[in-house]
C-alpha cells in the first residue's frame, strides 16, 4: 500500500511538473532551434536561440493544437477554438533592431526588425534605407581586402572580426556597415558579391505585382502599414497591399474593372486594423524575409530573442 502511494506522489508530482512546464513555454519563455544561415554573421546556422514571451506579451494559444507538448495528441481529434488573438500585456513595444520570433503562416522564423508600423523602406544597391535615412548599420557584407591585416585596422572591428584567408595575401571581411565606416574604403579593394548577383525571381518578391520592377537589392518605397492608416484604393495601392489585406485584414477585398468591392459594396478607400512590421535577415543573401513574403503583424510576433548559442 505504501509502494503505490509513493507511486502516486510521485505521478501527481510529474504532472504537476509537466504542466507547469507548459506554462512556463506558453508565458515566459521557449528554446527554439534555427536551421537556416539567415541571420549569420549574428546567430549562426544550427544555433538554439531562447525567446522571452513577457517582453511583449505572450499570445493565448488559440486552439488546442497550439500548446507545446499536448498538440500532437490533440491533431488526433480536430483543433479546438480556446482564444482568438488574446495577448498578454508586455513590459515594451517591439522596436527597430530588435531580433524576433514571429509566425509564418504554420512555419517560426528569426529575423530582424527593420521596419516598424508608420516607416517608409527602401533598399538601393542592397543597402537599406529608413525613412530617408541610410541605415547601413544594419546592412552585413562581405569585402575583399588585399595586404597585411594591420592591428589598428583590426581593432576598429568591434568583436572578433569575421576574416576569411583566400590566398595570394587576399582576405575576405564579413562587416556590417558601422564596422565598414570606421575602417575606410582606402585598405577595401572591392565589395565582393558572392552569392549577392543571382536575384530570386521578380515574381516572387513581395508584394508580386506585375507592375513591380523590384528584387532583392533594390526594393521600395514601401509604407508598413500602421492601424488607422487608410489607403485609397487605385491600381498601385490595390497591387502594393491585397496580399496583407487578404491574408491579416481578414477582408475579402475584390477587384472589378478598375472598381473595388468589399461583401459586394462598392468601396474607394481601406483603413487597416492591424500595426505591420518589416523583417530582414542579417544574412540579407541568404534570407527569406519580409521581402518576399511580406509584413507581419504584431500578432504574429512570438517573442524576442534573447540568447542564442
Amino acid at each position: 500500500m505504501y509502494i503505490k502511494k509513493r507511486y502516486l506522489n510521485y505521478l501527481i508530482k510529474g504532472i504537476i511538473l509537466f504542466f507547469c512546464l507548459i506554462l512556463f513555454k506558453v508565458f515566459i519563455a521557449d528554446l527554439y532551434y534555427i536551421p537556416t544561415s539567415s541571420m549569420e554573421y549574428t546567430i549562426e546556422k544550427k544555433s538554439f536561440a531562447i525567446a522571452s514571451k513577457i517582453h511583449y506579451g505572450a499570445i493565448l494559444p488559440e486552439t488546442t493544437h497550439d500548446i507545446p507538448y499536448l498538440s500532437k495528441a490533440f491533431k488526433k481529434i480536430g483543433p479546438i477554438r480556446l482564444w482568438k488573438n488574446i495577448r498578454m500585456i508586455g513590459y515594451r513595444d517591439v522596436k527597430r533592431e530588435d531580433i524576433i520570433l514571429a509566425k509564418y503562416n504554420d512555419i517560426k522564423i528569426v529575423k530582424r526588425v527593420i521596419g516598424i508600423y508608420g516607416d517608409t523602406i527602401k533598399i538601393i544597391n542592397g543597402h537599406t534605407i529608413i525613412n530617408s535615412k541610410n541605415e547601413r548599420i544594419l546592412d552585413t557584407y562581405r569585402y575583399k581586402f588585399r595586404g597585411n591585416l594591420e592591428k589598428s585596422i583590426v581593432k576598429k572591428i568591434e568583436g572578433a572580426p569575421r576574416i576569411k584567408y583566400l590566398g595570394e595575401n587576399l582576405f575576405e571581411l564579413t562587416l556590417t556597415g558601422k564596422e565598414y565606416g570606421k575602417i575606410g574604403n582606402k585598405k577595401i579593394i572591392a565589395q565582393s558579391k558572392i552569392n549577392n548577383l543571382v536575384s530570386f525571381k521578380k515574381d516572387s518578391i513581395f508584394p508580386r505585382s506585375m507592375f513591380s520592377k523590384w528584387d532583392e537589392n533594390n526594393y521600395g518605397p514601401i509604407i508598413v502599414p500602421f492601424k488607422g492608416m487608410r489607403i485609397d484604393l487605385n491600381e498601385e495601392n490595390y497591387n502594393m497591399y491585397r496580399q496583407v489585406i487578404g491574408s491579416y485584414e481578414n477582408v475579402n477585398l475584390k477587384k472589378h474593372n478598375s472598381k473595388f468591392f468589399l461583401r459586394n459594396k462598392e468601396v474607394t478607400s481601406f483603413t487597416f486594423t492591424n500595426d505591420y512590421f518589416f523583417l530582414l535577415g542579417d544574412n540579407r543573401m541568404e534570407s527569406i524575409d519580409s521581402r518576399f513574403i511580406g509584413f507581419i503583424p504584431k500578432k504574429c510576433i512570438v517573442g524576442k530573442i534573447l540568447f542564442w548559442f
